[in-house]
Order: structure tokens, then C-alpha cells, then sequence
């Protein structure tokens, strides 16, 4: 279901219950509520809007929209720990904290972050330590220092954690001087801003050794994208041989002439490792050229096994006509590779494509498993015709998740006995409450009989309750009986569930309470 927000379009699927939906919707209005009449600017670019703004010549940027994704359960750019904020264009690895429970939605933290930064005189003693760049060094002074909680290694001796106070070269003889195995302690007490010809060396000093630590060479790649700003040529680690270090070194270059930048690039394409490829191929599309010539850099790859998925996920994300696309991909959907295939639906689903849909249809005639998911969920419309597969699908348990969204976007012939039959057990309460939900979209008799049951019967409160709540979405008079006898359920929050959904039909059918 698709919901208009002031930050663009937001999808969410069936299995997010009524109740989170309403409270991401809501945090999303209240960000831009509280963005209004401040310091922040509204920014809209390829379809979602941003804030943004510069705080002491740093540019900082929120992105609500993400946030609303990871308050959803859906993938984004940021890790599901981490607050959708850039700071200079890069990840500002703005952390909430693991130990506040109960967790508060992202929406709600970006708008905190909204508050907090909406005026020149905010308070610098709440800033997150990773936004510190923002600060001034009068705003610093008056940050009091971090508390130091005093750690022990194995022999019972303390470790020291407090920044180095020397220079530059004396804190690399310094730690030239300790044992190999306290380096990375010693290396996380250095300061990019006082230390970063020391930072440079000790953190290829690990990505570079033969036998170097696990650990010592992630937390090396960490500070590489936490500080791009202690390199100045990127080019001369293209062809490291650490494959983050390539993607890396492709995300910085900072080349102005676009002739010189694809020098480097455009053999990169063929990298072995196909991260570094993903990479080359969005940095080709940053680049200010033509769509046409981008196709032209990235066609040439779907003539390779290895680096095909990657050449087909991006012409699917271009911004080319349907016709272009299924022209360029369409010979793929046949792939005996359910890799390709499954990359080749996705980059041409949505279409609104009569020929395209089609062709997708027809790639239903397949034993691939993960190929059939992933159309059951593409294929903008299924008909009568759709019966026939349901029938041979209902026996496979693992496609059940997406035969129900199919099911959601099929008209035709009767649903609710395909979708009763799916929901029978052995299967999970959430998988209940996805086929409830797609029961409550249809809204007949049938359907409703089968929600009742759920409500009066099921074992699980979780279920009851959100079978009650599903009722309300309805907003038919006919689910009115089902939920006056769930009054009489034991559990108190699906009372107080069914009661909310009781007002929400007679407010929405003007029924006087």
C-alpha cells in the first residue's frame, strides 16, 4: 500500500501492522512540522525529500523518508542501528543508544534531531559525538569530556583508553614501541585532526599485513570511510588488493574532469570482485553524462557471466523508458541463472507496460523457485487465469508469503478460500497476519466470516488483536458483531483493540455511539 507523505511516496507492505503504520505516518508529518519555520531546508531529489542544512560550513542532512524504511523493516543505505544522517555527503555513523528501551522509532530520533539542530543556538552538549565536525572549537571547550571507565586486559592490567597527547610523529614511535598485539588499542587513540599522518600509516599497516587480525583490518576500513579527508589521491588505490579499499578509493576520487575519471573507471568494470563492481557502476552513473552514454558503459557488461547482475541491476535503476529497458534485458527473464532472472523482474516490474507485463506473465512457466517469488510479487495484475497457478502453488510451502501478496492484486475469481487454506497450520502467527490482512483488502462475506474466526478463536492474543484491528481498517458495518463479541475476550488489549475499531466503523459509516 502506497501512502503519500511530505517526504515522498512511502510503500508498506502487508505484514506491518495498522498500529506501526499509523505511528511512522504520523512521526513523518510531525518531522516536517517541526522542519518548518527553522534552519532546516526542504530538499526533493529523485523522489524523496531531505533536510538539509550548513552548521558552521558542515553540511548536514536528514533523510526522514529512510528512516520511515528502517522503522518498516525495509533495507536502506544505513544500517538499522544507525540514524539516516549525512554529514558532508558520507554516513555520520549517528548511533541511537542499544541500551533505551523501548526502542524509539527512527522517525522519532530524526525529528529529535530536527528540534535540537532547527535553530542557530542549539545546546553543543547534545550533539552526537559523531556530528562533533559541526562544533566550533569555542562549542567544543564547553563539551564536557566523556567519562573514561577504566578496562583491564587479560593480566589484570589497565588498558588506556584517553586520546593520545603528543604529536603527529611522536605518536608513531610511540606506537612503533608496543607490542604488535596492542597496536589497534593504541591506534584508536589517535585523532585524525592531530594525528593524521599516524592515522594514515597504521591503518595500511593493518589492511596491508600477511597475517593481520580480522578485527584490525574492519576497524582500518571503518576509519577509511570515517575519514576520506586525511587523502588527497584516491587513484593510487584503485588496484589495492583489499576489494574495500578499491570501492573505497571508487566513492572518493574526486576528479573534475570526467574524461580523466572514466580513464580509471571504465576498467574497473570487469573487477573480479563484484562489490567494487556495484561501486564503478554507481559512480558511473553520478558522472554528468547522458543516459545514453552511461548505457553504452554499462551494456557491454551483460555479455559477461560475472559481471551481468550487476549490469542489469543498473540500467533497471536508470531513469530510461520501459521500452529501452525490457529492449536492452528482456532476453534475460529466460535465464537459467535465478539470479539473473530474478535481477532482470526486478528491474521491470512497475512497468504499466502492457508488453512487459506480459512477458512477465509468461515467465510464470518456470521451476525456479525464487524466480516465481519474485514475480508473484512484480506482476502488477493477475486475472481469472491465476487460479490454475494458485492451485499448483498452494502445495509449496515457501512461496505462501508472496502467493498471499499475488492474491492481494487478483480479481477474478474467489480469494478467501486459497488464502484460508494457506493460513492453516503448521505456520506462523506473522504469516496469519499477512493473510489477514490481504482478507481485510477484500472485504466480502467470505472474507470476513474467516477474520472473525481468527478474532473469536485463535489461540494468540497477537493474532486476535490483530485481527481486530484489521476489522477497523474495513471500515464495514458487517465486522461490527464480530467485534462486539471480542468485548468479551480475555485478553485486554484486544478488548481495547476491538473497541478502537468499533469507533473507527461508526465514525467512518456516521453511526451515532
Amino acid at each position: 500500500m502506497n501512502h503519500s507523505t511530505p517526504f515522498g511516496n512511502l510503500r508498506v507492505e502487508n505484514d506491518v501492522t495498522p498500529k506501526r503504520r499509523k505511528a511512522v505516518l504520523k512521526a513523518l508529518q510531525w518531522c516536517r512540522t517541526l522542519s518548518q519555520d527553522s534552519a532546516w531546508q526542504f530538499l526533493y531529489s529523485e523522489g524523496e525529500g531531505s533536510l538539509i542544512q550548513l552548521i558552521n560550513n558542515q553540511k548536514v542532512e536528514l533523510f526522514p523518508l529512510k528512516a520511515a524504511h528502517l522503522d518498516l523493516g525495509m533495507q536502506t543505505s544505513f544500517s538499522n542501528n544507525h540514524l539516516p544522517i549525512n554529514l558532508n555527503d558520507q554516513n555520520a555513523c549517528v548511533r541511537s543508544n542499544r541500551f533505551t528501551y523501548p526502542r524509539p522509532l527512527h522517525c522519532d530520533m530524526i525529528a529529535s534531531m530536527i528540534l535540537l539542530l532547527g535553530t542557530e543556538n542549539f545546546d553543543p552538549t547534545e550533539v552526537p559525538i559523531s556530528l562533533y565536525a559541526i562544533l566550533t572549537p569555542e562549542q567544543l571547550e564547553n563539551v564536557p569530556p566523556r567519562p573514561v571507565f577504566p578496562m583491564l586486559d587479560m593480566d589484570g592490567n589497565l588498558i588506556e583508553e584517553r586520546p593520545l597527547q603528543m604529536g603527529d610523529q611522536e605518536a608513531r614511535e610511540f606506537i612503533e614501541q608496543q607490542p604488535n598485539e596492542h597496536w589497534l588499542r593504541h591506534a584508536k587513540r589517535l585523532l585524525s585532526y592531530q594525528h593524521p599522518a599516524t592515522l594514515r600509516w597504521i591503518l595500511f599497516e593493518f589492511i596491508n599485513a600477511p597475517e593481520a587480525l580480522y578485527m584490525e583490518v574492519r576497524w582500518a576500513i571503518e576509519q577509511l570511510y570515517s575519514h576520506p579527508e586525511l587523502f588527497a589521491d584516491f587513484e593510487q588505490y584503485l588496484e589495492h588488493h583489499n576489494p574495500s579499499v578499491r570501492c573505497w578509493a571508487v566513492e572518493n576520487i574526486n576528479i573534475d574532469d570526467s574524461n580523466r575519471v572514466l580513464e580509471h573507471l571504465l576498467p574497473m568494470r570487469y573487477d573480479e570482485n563484484m562489490k567494487v563492481v556495484h561501486q564503478v557502476l554507481s559512480r558511473l552513473r553520478e558522472l554528468s553524462l547522458s543516459s545514453n552514454v552511461i548505457i553504452e558503459h554499462i551494456s557491454p557488461l551483460l555479455g559477461f557471466k560475472e559481471q551481468r547482475n550487476a549490469a542489469i541491476v543498473h540500467l533497471g535503476q536508470m531513469d530510461i523508458p520501459y521500452g529501452l529497458k525490457f529492449d536492452l534485458l528482456g532476453e534475460f527473464l529466460s535465464s537459467p541463472n535465478p539470479d539473473t532472472a530474478v535481477a532482470t523482474v526486478r528491474a521491470l516490474r512497475n512497468s504499466g507496460d502492457e508488453e512487459i507485463e506480459k512477458a512477465l506473465i509468461s515467465s510464470l512457466n518456470t521451476d525456479q523457485e525464487s524466480v516465481v517469488k519474485c514475480l508473484l510479487q512484480s506482476i502488477e495484475h493477475f486475472g481469472a487465469w491465476f487460479e490454475t497457478y494458485v492451485k499448483s502453488y498452494i502445495g509449496q510451502r515457501r512461496l505462501h508469503q508472496s502467493l498471499l501478496i499475488a492474491l492481494q492484486k487478483t480479481s477474478g475469481f474467489s480469494r478467501t478460500p486459497y488464502i484460508f487454506e494457506l493460513l492453516q497450520e503448521p505456520t506462523t502467527s506473522s504469516m496469519i497476519i499477512r493473510g489477514i490482512a490481504t482478507l481485510s483488502r477484500i472485504g466480502d462475506d467470505s472474507s470476513l466470516r474467516a477474520i472473525g474466526q481468527y478474532l473469536l478463536t485463535h489461540k494468540s492474543r497477537y493474532v486476535r488483536r490483530n485481527a481486530a484491528e484489521y476489522f477497523g481498517e474495513t471500515g464495514l458495518v458487517a465486522a461490527l458483531p464480530y467485534l462486539e463479541l471480542a468485548q468479551e475476550d480475555q485478553s485486554h488489549g484486544v478488548r481495547q483493540s476491538a473497541l478502537r475499531s468499533i469507533v473507527q466503523i461508526n465514525a467512518a459509516n456516521k453511526i451515532p455511539w
